[in-house]
């Protein structure tokens, strides 16, 4: 694109380094149809329609809000079915987790787990950082607060129900419950998988550099900068540029 432009390179030796291992690697293009991706109009339904003093609803909010803003995949914070939790694989409420104070006066939340689809056994360390509206740390918070007499040996985001039993997060109580909300805004129907690139795109459309992003989600390389979403995100500061540098 730079070269047929005429465009000057902007990016850093790392970034264009990030780039050049991607387009070294077989990629196999399997043909899938179109997801849309999480948009900051459908947290903000979530949070208008769900219940802060349900305690199923509150799990519901966390997750979301941890998976968007963290660029999470799902199997990173709840479980496929309720009958295959394992603490090798799923973080528990036993897991360590630190609140630290950051500079401007914002906190953020850190806690390990214990596999990801990357890093396997070594699992990887998780951050969300507060924010004004729709703010993972005060989700969590109220999750763990409200679900408190949840034992430590269940999933992280295990809930009380109505009858008082506990019980696990899953994938398919998840959605369901974020799908009848989405339904009531007319939102787009959306799949596990639309946080992960839905939080991505939120976070290059403010300004965080690619780099930062493929950590925050654990990406081992800039894959996810050809997804369809994140090629306008990223040629847009670009194209700016070079349709308004002076003759």
């Amino acid at each position: 694109w730079h070269s047929l432009n005429k465009a000057e390179w902007h990016g850093g030796d790392k970034f264009l380094s990030l780039i050049k291992t991607l387009a070294t690697k077989e990629i196999a293009h399997t043909p899938r149809p179109k997801r849309h991706p999480v948009t900051i109009d459908h947290l903000i339904a979530l949070c208008d329609s769900l219940s802060p003093t349900n305690t199923f609803d509150a799990a519901v909010l966390a997750v979301a809000l941890c998976a968007f803003w963290g660029c999470c995949r799902f199997g990173e914070l709840i479980i496929p079915s309720s009958n295959v939790f394992s603490t090798r694989l799923h973080a528990s409420r036993s897991t360590p987790i630190k609140y630290r104070s950051q500079h401007g006066g914002s906190e953020s939340v850190h806690f390990h787990i214990p596999f990801t689809k990357t890093e396997r056994q070594r699992g990887a360390d998780l951050s969300f950082t507060s924010r004004p509206v729709l703010c993972p740390v005060d989700a969590l918070c109220r999750h763990l607060d409200l679900n408190a007499n949840v034992p430590s040996d269940a999933p992280l985001f295990a809930f009380i129900s109505a009858d008082g039993s506990r019980l696990p997060m899953t994938k398919e109580w998840f959605l369901g419950r974020c799908c009848e909300i989405w339904k009531w805004h007319n939102l787009d129907f959306i799949h596990g998988h639309s946080f992960r690139p839905g939080g991505t795109t939120e976070l290059l459309l403010r300004g965080v550099p690619p780099e930062a992003v493929a950590k925050e989600g654990h990406w081992n390389s800039l894959a996810f900068s050809f997804i369809p979403s994140m090629i306008t995100v990223l040629t847009r500061p670009l194209i700016h540029i070079t349709r308004h540098r002076a003759p």
